[in-house]
């Protein structure tokens, strides 16, 4: 019995966790490229299927490794899903994640809309000339008025968050990139919450290396033999 608690109090760091992800605490990830931040697993293509685009040089705070292409985030105020390879985890917390100081002006009185189309049932209020909302993401939709291309704006205005066409806001001036300085994650790691002996080679290293501490161990605490009378 001894000689086993002594076995699993050096060797319990080597055994590997079950392949079940937690959710994580500050993990984030900047983004490469301008990336759709999707709204459910299946990352469907479809337009309708992502909540908008996300900017690259920004980052998503990691909620779950969902699976082997995809990580579960929050972005600004929406939560959905990223391609991994789209983004590089970090170690630090970034100061400035999203772009979250972008006014936009109404230009011409609108609605702002739930999805980025024109239906009656996806109104959620009346936005009038003059009134300001705070960007989030943009993306592009089959439904175009007015000639001025199919981008619509994903927006916050008090405590709603919906969509409303380019078309009535005043010009979106260039976002600029997020420069702060981050500590990023070591090439290949695309674990959340790695540990140091989570692969087969360095617990080979390790049981090396304890040879001598286990040789020492069993002569301190070998049993003595009892002599025979």
């Amino acid at each position: 019995m001894k000689w086993i608690l002594i076995f699993l109090l050096l060797f319990q760091p080597l055994f590997p966790k079950p392949n079940t992800w937690v959710e994580a605490t500050d993990q984030y990830a900047r983004l490469t490229h301008n990336a759709p931040l999707y709204k459910t697993s299946s990352a469907d293509q479809n337009n309708y299927g992502i909540w908008c685009e996300m900017e690259a040089t920004y980052f998503v705070q990691i909620i779950l490794d969902f699976n082997e292409s995809l990580y579960k985030v929050r972005y600004a105020n929406m939560t959905g899903y990223v391609e991994k390879d789209a983004v590089t985890l970090v170690y630090s917390t970034p100061q400035n994640p999203y772009p979250s100081n972008i006014i936009i002006t109404i230009a011409s009185s609108c609605y702002l809309r739930s999805t980025p189309t024109i239906q009656a049932s996806n109104t959620l209020t009346t936005l009038f000339k003059g009134t300001t909302v705070t960007f989030i993401g943009k993306v592009d939709s089959e439904t175009i008025m007015d000639f001025n291309g199919p981008t619509w704006y994903l927006v916050s205005y008090q405590d709603l968050i919906g969509y409303v066409y380019c078309g009535y806001t005043e010009k979106v001036g260039t976002i600029m990139p997020n420069i702060e300085q981050v500590t990023v994650a070591k090439p290949n790691t695309s674990e959340v919450g790695i540990t140091p002996f989570s692969n087969i080679q360095s617990m080979w290293l390790v049981l090396l290396a304890l040879i001598p501490t286990i040789a020492i161990l069993y002569f301190i605490y070998k049993p003595n033999k009892k002599t025979s009378k």
